[in-house]
């Protein structure tokens, strides 16, 4: 996993986002809200983001454990992904072309072979290696 940078600017962005984000969920999400609750409570979200943007360091460790948190939900959608991949396209592709015979790699070992270093092809150009 790649290093985080906890930079107060990060932060910063990190913050001015989630407020964009807070006054498009008040703003479509609540429709049987009032308007003047809906400006409230945008209002005293925007007090709060700007606190923490003035002084950052204080919103460090929510930071962090919004990140940490994240991070943990986006490898488990990718395993769920990569499960569903797997076994949805992968496995019944493999098993039809073992149905029809064909196989890519050679997976009968043969005790009479001295070897199985297969010589190298020539190259017919540096375009054209294989």
């Amino acid at each position: 996993m790649k290093k985080t940078n906890y930079s107060a600017k990060n932060m910063r962005m990190f913050l001015l986002l989630l407020t964009a984000l807070s006054a498009l969920i008040l703003w479509r999400g609540f429709k049987g809200v009032d308007g003047l609750l809906k400006t409230k409570i945008f209002f005293a979200f925007a007090v709060v983001a700007l606190f923490f943007s003035i002084l950052p360091r204080l919103f460090a460790p929510a930071y962090k454990g919004i990140l940490l948190v994240s991070g943990f939900v986006g490898n488990m959608i990718f395993l769920v992904i990569a499960a569903a991949v797997f076994f949805l396209l992968l496995t019944p592709l493999s098993l039809v072309m073992r149905l029809f015979g064909k196989e890519f790699m050679a997976v009968r070992y043969d005790k009479a072979a001295l070897s199985y270093f297969e010589d190298p092809q020539t190259a017919q150009g540096y375009e054209k290696q294989y």
